[in-house]
Parts: structure tokens; C-alpha cells; sequence
């Protein structure tokens, strides 16, 4: 399991996280669970970037390779985490990939007016990127050189033997109607694809969400023609959440309501374009399987360059979601949280979730799918009776059913994190969301008590 750890950094104070496959984070507001998904998102993407961006790193003309590789992840830890927010600030970060002998660490030393900010590859990932870059030779300048596919061919190795997971990772950050009503054009793929661009006045994770909605909205067509059963039901369920059908005509993307009403979405509500670039995104991307040449947010000159770079299939994702729940009614947050179920069970991998939210529907909701595998899990002890087994699958139907032992939720309050997965029951626990309940309860209480001129 992959381990994060946080001294110090922005509004975290001490944070130590083992990242699960469905990780949700709730709570106040400016308490940090954004950074802290952002944090997770920039190490679990770093891997690929490495070995995928690695023709763009390679400098033959410095011998020092290491250092030419640090310096470019450490420019995008920028982009993600601008400087001037943590420069006057003494804090450490460590991420460590499924092994103790493979971490790296960023640094941040505060010190009269001077901060001193340096990454470390640490362990058998040091020792790797060192013997990848024994030449140097002017001749290596040239980016089709064998040399250098040798290189990105021994990274994969390296990644694959060490069991570190290399999936698609997605960032849906919490502002998403300005896409639905922007996005006409491939622009933000163009911006995306420059990652170190500091010319663009558009942060990062937006334009890394502008390109994936690019993508998931250039392949509906595609993608919208079959009728795989699991597809079918996440699109039954989008059309309860957006209240609707949604329909691409020429260049304009419309929601047909069942009354006949047809809306541009950009004229939507605020639950409708805050939802659906979420709904886009997740009943589109993992069903591509072979429909791509090369993965998502790859640029096309590496066909050109690696010519046996193997084909797209159907892989696992990562997604980390901020606040599903905006502007949406609880019944559409549980049907968003029956979507996120749906595309975990869709391989056999899992596709994972990072999860920001401050609604406890959210949280009954996942709870409510944990409880089916609960109930399953008993029913199969008890000599697997298929009409228990029917009953059950009549109330949460099998492919969104959860397990307990794949998430890891919490509290985030005051730059620590607490853990609300109630062992004994195997749930989460709510009694944090019920104690705020209990408190605004007490005042209206109080309250009454005052009107009826009780003490």
C-alpha cells in the first residue's frame, strides 16, 4: 500500500495516510483536504510522468541526470503548489510506493529570509535514475535514439518489477461549470500537454481537467453505441441527476428534460453543470478500452519516438473527485455515490477514488453499499441461499456492492487526520456528523424551551 506522510505543509500539520482504494476525506471547510488530495495526486502521477516525459527531461549535454530529473518534478510540485504559498515555511513530505526502499522526499528549510527546497529520489529509485545515465555524448541529443528508448523501457521495467501502480489518474477539482460552458475546442488539451508552461495564467489541475473533459466529450459518440449492461445502468442513473438526457449537436451540448425542454447545458442549472462534467468523465474514460492508440494526455510524438510503446486497453483509474456533492440534493448525492460504485467494480483491478466532501449523504450513502457487502458476506457464511442472495441483490444490485476493507476514510480537522471506519461494524462511523446534528438539535431545544417559558 502506498503511504504518505506530512510535516508542516500549508494548513497540515502532521498527516500519515496509507492510500486505500477508496480514500474519502470530510470535512470543515479550509481544513486542508484539497492540498492533501493534491499531494496524493501529484506522487501517485509522478511514476508516469517519469517515464513517459522522459524525452523531454534528457539533457546529454549535462552530466549530472539526476539532478535534471529532480529539477523537473520539483517544477511541477510548483505548478500544483505555487511557491509563495509554503516558501517561509520548514516542512517535509514523503511518499512511499508499496516498499520502503522506494520513497521520495520534498523538502522545504526556512531560514533568515532564505528557504532551501530540494526533492530527493531516495533508495532503489536514486540508484535506478544514477545507472539509467551513464553517457555523456552530444551524439544522445537526438530524442530517437535507441539510448533513450532503453531508458524509458528499463523505467517501465523498473515501475512493473516493484509492483507500483501506474493508473490513469484524473483530478476533478471542485470548480467545474466553467467547462461546460468554455470547452468548445481543443484548447485545453494544446495548454495541458506543455506541463511546465509558465506563461498560461490557467492553474494546472485546470487544465489537466479541461483535457479530460476534452477527451471524455470527443469520444461520447464513440462510446455512447454500446450497451454493455454496466454502462447502461450508469447512464440511467445520470439521466437522475442531471434530470435528463444529454445530447452533443454540432458543437453544442444540450440536456433534453422529459418534458421535451431542451436546454444548452451552459444555460443549466448549477447542480446540472456542477455534476456533469463528473458524469462525462466517468461514463466515458473507462470504457474506451482499445478505441485509443496511446493513453489519455500522452502526447502523440511518442508514438513516433517509441514505435512499440504497446496499445491502449482498458486499465485501471485513479479519480479524485472534490465535493461531488455541490448544488446537488441528497438523493443526487446518492446516486452520484451509486456511480462511483459502479466504476470500481468495472475491473478486476479496481479503479480507485480519492474523495473530498463535506455532506454526510455522501457518507450514508457509501455506507449503505458497504452494509450490502456485509449482508453478502454473512449470507455466504451461512451456506450461500440464493433467495437471501436474490432478496439482497433486489435492494443494492451486485456490481455497486462495496468492501470495508477497501477504503480509508476520515476526519480532517485542524491539520490531523482521524479515522472513522468503525472496525467492530465494519462501517464508517457517522457519530462525527451526528454530534453536529446533536449541537444544532441542543440550540433549538433551547429555543422551544424559551418559548413555552421553560427553564
Amino acid at each position: 500500500m502506498e503511504r504518505l506522510i506530512v510535516d508542516n505543509f500549508l494548513n497540515l500539520k502532521h498527516i500519515d495516510i496509507d492510500v486505500a482504494k477508496i480514500n474519502i476525506i470530510i470535512g470543515r471547510q479550509a481544513q486542508g483536504k484539497s492540498v492533501l488530495a493534491k499531494l496524493v495526486y501529484f506522487f501517485k502521477q509522478l511514476p508516469d510522468w517519469l517515464k513517459n516525459d522522459i524525452y523531454e527531461i534528457y539533457n546529454p549535454k549535462i552530466k549530472d541526470q539526476e539532478s535534471i530529473v529532480k529539477y523537473y518534478l520539483m517544477q511541477l510540485f510548483i505548478k500544483i503548489f505555487p511557491k509563495y504559498s509554503w516558501k517561509n515555511q520548514n516542512f517535509k513530505i514523503c511518499f512511499y510506493y508499496y516498499t520502503d526502499k522506494i520513497f521520495i522526499q520534498i523538502e522545504n528549510i526556512y531560514d533568515e529570509n532564505e528557504n532551501y527546497f530540494s526533492l530527493k529520489l531516495c533508495g532503489d529509485l536514486s540508484n535506478l535514475i544514477k545507472d539509467l545515465f551513464p553517457i555523456n555524448d552530444l551524439a544522445y541529443v537526438d530524442l530517437k535514439h535507441p539510448h533513450l528508448y532503453h531508458i524509458k523501457q528499463t523505467l517501465e521495467n523498473f515501475i512493473s518489477l516493484q509492483n507500483i501502480k501506474c493508473p490513469e489518474i484524473i483530478f476533478i477539482p471542485s470548480v467545474r461549470s466553467f467547462f461546460t460552458s468554455t470547452i468548445y475546442e481543443n484548447i485545453f488539451s494544446f495548454i495541458y500537454y506543455n506541463k511546465l508552461d509558465h506563461k498560461s495564467k490557467i492553474d494546472y489541475l485546470s487544465k489537466h481537467l479541461g483535457a479530460i473533459y476534452e477527451q471524455a466529450r470527443n469520444n461520447y459518440s464513440t462510446i455512447e453505441s454500446q450497451d454493455n449492461k454496466e454502462r447502461l445502468e450508469i447512464k440511467k442513473i445520470i439521466k437522475k441527476i442531471i434530470k435528463g438526457n444529454y445530447l452533443q449537436e454540432e458543437k453544442t451540448d444540450w440536456i433534453i428534460h422529459e418534458d421535451n425542454r431542451k436546454v444548452k447545458l451552459s444555460d443549466a442549472s448549477s447542480g446540472q453543470q456542477e455534476a456533469f462534467p463528473i458524469t462525462l468523465i466517468l461514463s466515458v474514460l473507462p470504457f474506451l478500452g482499445n478505441t485509443q492508440n496511446y493513453p489519455l494526455f500522452r502526447k502523440e510524438p511518442e508514438a513516433h519516438l517509441f514505435p512499440d510503446v504497446e496499445k491502449y486497453n482498458a486499465q485501471a483509474y485513479h479519480f479524485f473527485i472534490e465535493e461531488p456533492e455541490a448544488h446537488l440534493f441528497p438523493d443526487s448525492q446518492k446516486y452520484m455515490v451509486e456511480i462511483f460504485s459502479l466504476v470500481f467494480n468495472l475491473t478486476e483491478e479496481k479503479n480507485g477514488f480519492f474523495i473530498t466532501t463535506h455532506s454526510p449523504y455522501i457518507l450514508t450513502a457509501f455506507n449503505n453499499l458497504i452494509q450490502a457487502g456485509n449482508a453478502r458476506k454473512k449470507i455466504l457464511e451461512r451456506g450461500n441461499k440464493p433467495e437471501e442472495l436474490e432478496k439482497l441483490f433486489s435492494i443494492v444490485s451486485e456490481d455497486k456492492i462495496l468492501d470495508i476493507e477497501d477504503f480509508g476514510v476520515y476526519t480532517l480537522e485542524n491539520g490531523e487526520l482521524k479515522s472513522i471506519i468503525d472496525e467492530e461494524n465494519r462501517l464508517i462511523d457517522e457519530t462525527i456528523i451526528d454530534e453536529i446534528s446533536d449541537e444544532i438539535g441542543d440550540i433549538f431545544d433551547k429555543l422551544v424551551d424559551l418559548e413555552l417559558g421553560e427553564e
